[in-house]
Order: C-alpha cells, then sequence, then structure tokens
C-alpha cells in the first residue's frame, strides 16, 4: 500500500468514528429510557421520606422515664451567659412551659474573617447554663426543647456541649469527642431533644452549651437566626427490656494488654 491510499484510509476514519460516537451515545440513552420505563413506580424517589417511626431519636424520646430533674425553666437568667456573635435574650414571644424561654440570635457570616475561603465556617456562638459542679450520675439522659427560626434554610442543626468539671471528655485515644452532640431540627416548631449521656463522667456538671455554628447561608435564606431554648433537665435510668442499662463507671478500664481499647466508653446491663 502506497502513502497515498494509507491518507485516504485514515480520512475515511476519522470522518466516520463521530458518526459512530453518536450512535453509540443514541443506544445507550435508549436502553437507559427503557430501563427506567420498565422500574415505573419502583424507581427511587428523591429526597426520599423519613421513617421517623424507626428512628433512634423517636425511641429515646419514647423510652419511659422513672426519674427527672428540672435544671433550668428559662425564668431566670442568673446563669445564663452568651458567648461569641449575635445575642441572648430572654422572650416571652414563646414558651414551652411557664412565660418565658431564652433566645439564642446569631448572623450567619462575619465580616473581616481572614482566610475565610479555606475553613468550613465563620465562628461559632452559644448560650450557656453553667451549674456548680452538681453530680448527675443518677441520671443517664439531657432532654430540652428548641425552636429554630432560619427562614430560608433546607437543613438545620445545632449542638450541644456538656463539660464536667470545665474538661471535655474525647480527644487522643479516644474514639470520639463524646462531649459534644449534634441534632437536627425541623424549623418553626418545638423540637424535643434527648440526648443519651451514659458514656460521660457527670459527677461535677459545669456547664452545658447550646452552640450554634456561622457556615453562611444559601441564596435567599435569611442572614440572621433565631434560636428558642425551654425547659431543660436531666433524666433517670431506663428500663430496656428486662434490664436496666448505667455507665460502667466514668470511663472503662479495658485489660492494659490491648492498649488500642484503653479509655472507651462502655455500657454493661445490670439484671
Amino acid at each position: 500500500m502506497d502513502i497515498r491510499s494509507f491518507k485516504r484510509r485514515v480520512c475515511r476514519f476519522a470522518m466516520m468514528t463521530p458518526a459512530l460516537c453518536l450512535l453509540l451515545v443514541i443506544a445507550a440513552w435508549a436502553d437507559e429510557t427503557s430501563q427506567g420505563d420498565k422500574q415505573g413506580d419502583n424507581a427511587a424517589r428523591m429526597p426520599m421520606p423519613v421513617d421517623e417511626d424507626s428512628a433512634a431519636e423517636t425511641r429515646w424520646r419514647n423510652k419511659t422515664v422513672q426519674d427527672s430533674r428540672l435544671l433550668d425553666d428559662m425564668e431566670n437568667p442568673a446563669t445564663w451567659s452568651h458567648v461569641g456573635p449575635g445575642s441572648m435574650e430572654f422572650t416571652t414571644q414563646r414558651c414551652r412551659d411557664g412565660k418565658q424561654s431564652v433566645r439564642l440570635t446569631s448572623p450567619t457570616v462575619l465580616d473581616n474573617v481572614p482566610d475565610i475561603c479555606h475553613q468550613r465556617m465563620y465562628g461559632q456562638t452559644l448560650l450557656r447554663r453553667s451549674f456548680a459542679k452538681e453530680d448527675w450520675s443518677g441520671y443517664n439522659r439531657l432532654s430540652f426543647w428548641v425552636y429554630p427560626t432560619l427562614p430560608g434554610f433546607n437543613t438545620i442543626c445545632m449542638s450541644v456541649l456538656l463539660l464536667n468539671d470545665g474538661q471535655m471528655e474525647g480527644g487522643p485515644g479516644q474514639p470520639t469527642r463524646g462531649s459534644l452532640h449534634y441534632v437536627l431540627l425541623k424549623p418553626n416548631q418545638w423540637n424535643h431533644v434527648v440526648w443519651e449521656i451514659p458514656h460521660l463522667t457527670r459527677d461535677k456538671v459545669t456547664s452545658v452549651d447550646f452552640i450554634y455554628r456561622l457556615q453562611g447561608n444559601e441564596p435567599g435564606a435569611a442572614t440572621t437566626v433565631c434560636y428558642d431554648f425551654d425547659q431543660l433537665e436531666v433524666r433517670g435510668r431506663q428500663i430496656a427490656g428486662n434490664g436496666r442499662f448505667r455507665a460502667a463507671g466514668p470511663i472503662a478500664r479495658v485489660a492494659e494488654s490491648d492498649p488500642s481499647r484503653r479509655n472507651v466508653p462502655t455500657l454493661v446491663m445490670i439484671r
């Protein structure tokens, strides 16, 4: 084959290739459409509905309460403080019980935050309820009500932090920062939050923080948000089946022969 014949064949193949690719794309699309039609109503729809009856939060809220202690009904501001941007106020606009609730108001962004494009949030703001080294060892759950108002937000969250003797548990050698609990909330209604805390040391509780992280806002969403809190309490040990759960000491000590499992919180069942 001479060089001219070879060039002609190469040119013909080059002209055929785009048409061949187009035919393959059309065939793949037709096959996908056909498969979708066959699936019909069995195809997953997004967003998928949430089965709240099967959620862990629902089980926690529905546990039988053996004992409870009201920590704060938000009627006395003496033990409350605010840290970070925004403000704290006691409002009679809404409450779960009594006459008022405590409100955390915060912007969603801050000005002049250096290098904000390389970090997740502008900062955080919080309400702090202080305690005088109280012993909550006889209780294993923290309960409170929160009413979030964040117009335009598709996802609403907050976190709760419990400090014992001024310290946060977790960090090196432990699987998680167990003293910090994240919560997803529904907007414009009272949400009952129950946090299981048997894994935490709680014999000298010094504070509970309600935290909002400033992570900006979606286009068209509010640039100022607020959370109203009411009825903070601790609850006693719960009956679960034929036994009772409690924490195995503040931090369970595992065999020295297995250093990787030291200081891992553990639950035991008392028959």
